[in-house]
């Protein structure tokens, strides 16, 4: 069985890594 905690865990991992590279672009975009 899968624990909610872990698909949680992953969830947050994939949003941070999103939030980075959104960060990374914009700051491209602005320099």
């Amino acid at each position: 069985m899968i624990e909610g905690s872990n698909v949680y865990e992953i969830l947050d991992r994939i949003t941070f890594v999103i939030y980075i590279f959104f960060l990374m672009k914009t700051c491209h975009f602005r320099n």
